[in-house]
């Protein structure tokens, strides 16, 4: 099934085709509530705007974004991906399947409420300050977990992503290569991992001044960045107490955060003095 709008705008839209694929032949907007109920909706490399103002999208069948697509969601609306349902940002290395937000500095919230979400090739920008939320009865992909990502444009105090199911992604299953942006401020967090207890999760290659455990939110301790982060030993406090948080400095990405105290498991360099 094909869907061609020639610029019309809908007002809403219920997709239920059980085992169809309804590909999207050129930009497609929805100013008001949008319901894939069955079947698979594929953006096929187009704009889609979902939503105008405090809208609801509800996704129980497959929706693909693919490479080169880009999924506009409207001012406070919210995109939710419901349990047997299926979220596929995944693009390739120069088309990028993007989400974003409708214009401006408009925010949008996005959760994984119980179905399974692909991330691959992506970017996200302009979350709301929750950023993804993974519920517990959600699944991320285990090949296609949020590696080769992008995050951008995050608010103030807010979250890049938000994973509270006990998943694992160690070893050859880790995420990789994902950007985080610069750090709005506010306490902003790259990744929240609080409400499980389980679940061990390894980043490699992290880039971007929001990235490393500097910021991220687990209490667990449950999240574990490969190399971004050296632990300087600087005698600042003029003493020999290696718990005094004067005697630190912490470097990421080339960025110091002074009278910062390693863990445990963290390397630290201690300068010839």
């Amino acid at each position: 099934c094909n869907i061609t709008t020639a610029g019309s705008i809908l007002n809403d839209l219920v997709i239920n085709g059980a085992g169809c694929e309804f590909v999207v032949n050129d930009d497609l907007k929805v100013y008001g509530n949008f319901t894939l109920q069955n079947g698979t909706f594929n953006q096929n490399g187009n704009v889609v705007t979902l939503g105008n103002s405090y809208d609801n999208s509800l996704i129980y069948g497959t929706y693909i974004v693919g490479p080169g697509g880009k999924l506009r969601i409207g001012s406070a609306s919210s995109f939710v991906v419901k349990a047997g349902g299926t979220f596929e940002a995944v693009g390739d290395n120069v088309n990028y399947a993007q989400i974003t937000n409708d214009g401006g500095s408009n925010r949008y919230y996005f959760t994984v409420e119980g179905g399974l979400i692909k991330a691959e090739y992506y970017s996200f920008s302009y979350l709301a300050k929750q950023g993804i939320i993974i519920s517990k009865d959600a699944t991320i992909h285990g090949v296609k977990n949020f590696s080769h990502g992008i995050f951008s444009n995050v608010v103030s105090a807010g979250v890049c992503i938000d994973i509270r199911n006990d998943q694992e992604f160690i070893k050859t299953d880790s995420i990789v290569d994902i950007s985080f942006p610069n750090n709005p401020g506010g306490g902003a967090v790259n990744i929240k991992k609080t409400e499980s207890s389980t679940g061990s999760i390894d980043v490699y290659n992290a880039t971007g001044l929001l990235a490393g455990e500097l910021y991220e939110n687990d209490p667990h301790g449950l999240i574990n960045w490969k190399g971004d982060v050296e632990y300087i030993w600087t005698a600042g406090a003029n003493t020999n107490n290696w718990w005094d948080p004067m005697n630190w400095t912490a470097k990421l990405n080339g960025v110091e955060v002074p009278h910062t105290i390693p863990g445990e498991s963290n390397n630290v360099i201690i300068p010839s003095m």
